[in-house]
């Protein structure tokens, strides 16, 4: 017989109909599909709708209930509504009760999925990575069915919040936000730093340096700074290979020419700086995946396993926690797509399964984005994007917490040979927007940030023309 009790649901049943109150209570731990005798499913069927539509809960009304759905008979009419409530069971203990039948839920939830799982590995009729990784998806899923999201008073929570401030402010870190750096001053005075649960999303057009711009960042959160570890950054790159990524890293380090790196043509000076790099990236905790068609589901599995080991203690290299997870780029990764749906709905699904796994995982999630060619039609003098530039779907700006653009004069005009770079803060939930002066390095990849008089020119023209 598979995992059950029928007095746990007897007992919850009996209790509901003797006490209206305690569906409230019953509610936010079972429903009515948990119970395993089809009759008391029914019954606590019968009860929720009654529920929900304000009604008296007891044995004469629930038996109307039942009759209204066809079912009053299946159950065993009312001489078993009447034998549930003459069980008098003890009150007090029914969120007990409702805990036991959710448990023996679970229990018989987890033997049908195994088995399932079990029969799909036997016919091989796909790889088993597939089938592992629906697994690890529907057994996760399984740990939260049924499970009520917690109310937590205002008062604890801000209470936690000040308490967070205050242990910075003593320890002399006023003036920083709350969040990892972001390697330049002044977008962390901007944004408060890299803040978990965020979904920040940088954007610009083919060229722009925006996978240029997200190496700087997680080279910069990930910076090993004297002998604690520093937190850990996690890199999907569907676009570019793992050997290039590495060395793009380095060459940003070290100011060294990207260029010379693919035709071997490096200098003895430049040898010895990419070593040096190759020595000290082996204490930066970054993590690079590189495979194609990547998926949501995909991210959040390897994220958790990596999680899990860093917690442990068995990663490679000492890290204190993950804090930020990036994907480059957004619209090379596979959604949902079901019937009819077309590409918006699909990049829809991936920007808000981004913003999800930030929010479950309580990390940063970086999503680099491409933009439509807008900023390039016309004879539009100011080619600074904007948000409705976003490519291919409305759903990016809306699960943003940030949007960053980036944008060079360079780019649109060859005779222009200065290194200027603006990051464009166009969207922040939580603070200001205004434009961030930078110099990109071309030949290293790297961006670096202007001085404070050329920060505060660009900030009041971008206030004025927004």
């Amino acid at each position: 017989m598979p995992p059950c009790d029928l007095d746990a649901e007897a007992a919850v049943i009996a209790t509901v109909m003797l006490l209206k109150a305690e569906f409230d209570n019953v509610a936010s731990i079972v429903n009515w599909t948990m119970f395993y005798s089809d009759a008391n499913k029914y019954v606590f069927e019968a009860i929720t709708e009654l529920a929900l539509e304000n009604q008296a809960i007891d044995s004469i009304s629930v038996a109307q209930q039942l009759r209204r759905n066809g079912k009053l008979e299946r159950v065993g009419g009312t001489p078993y509504l009447y034998d549930l409530t003459d069980k008098t069971p003890a009150v007090a203990n029914v969120a007990a009760h409702a805990a036991i039948v959710r448990d023996k839920w679970q229990a018989r939830q987890l033997i049908l999925r195994c088995q399932r799982y079990a029969a799909e590995a036997y016919m091989a009729a796909e790889p088993s990575v597939d089938i592992i990784q629906r697994a690890e998806n529907d057994i996760e899923e399984l740990l939260s069915e049924g499970v009520g999201s917690e109310l937590v008073p205002l008062g604890k929570i801000l209470d936690d919040a000040v308490t967070e401030r205050r242990t910075l402010r003593e320890s002399g870190e006023t003036g920083r936000g709350t969040g990892a750096s972001t390697g330049f001053l002044k977008l962390d005075q901007m944004t408060g730093g890299l803040q978990d649960t965020d979904l920040v999303v940088i954007a610009g057009r083919p060229g722009m340096g925006k996978s240029a711009y997200t190496l700087n960042l997680l080279a910069n959160v990930a910076r090993p700074i004297g002998d604690e570890p520093p937190e850990g950054a996690a890199l999907f790159s569907i676009e570019m290979p793992r050997s290039q990524i590495a060395l793009r890293f380095a060459c940003a380090e070290e100011s060294i020419d990207v260029s010379g790196t693919r035709k071997n043509s490096l200098s003895e000076d430049e040898w010895d700086r990419l070593e040096r790099a190759a020595v000290a990236f082996q204490r930066f905790p970054i993590w690079v995946d590189d495979s194609p068609a990547l998926t949501v589901l995909d991210v959040r599995t390897r994220v958790k396993k990596l999680m899990r080991d860093i917690a442990a203690g068995r990663a490679a290299v000492p890290c204190s926690r993950l804090k930020v997870v990036a994907v480059d780029y957004l619209q090379l990764m596979k959604g949902i797509r079901r019937e009819r749906d077309n590409r918006e709905n699909e990049v829809a699904s991936l920007s808000a399964g981004l913003k999800a796994l930030a929010k479950d995982l309580k990390v940063t999630v970086i999503a680099v984005s491409q933009l439509n060619r807008n900023t390039e039609r016309g004879g539009k003098k100011d080619r600074r994007p904007e948000l409705s530039d976003l490519r291919e779907s409305g759903a990016i700006e809306q699960d943003a917490d940030i949007v960053w653009f980036l944008y060079r004069v360079a780019y649109y005009d060859r005779e222009n040979t200065t290194d200027d770079a603006e990051l464009i803060v166009a969207k922040d939930r939580n603070g200001p927007t205004g434009v961030v002066p930078l110099r990109f390095l071309e030949a290293s990849t790297r961006f670096y940030e202007r001085a404070e008089q050329s920060y505060d020119e660009l900030s009041d023209d971008f206030a004025r023309d927004g």
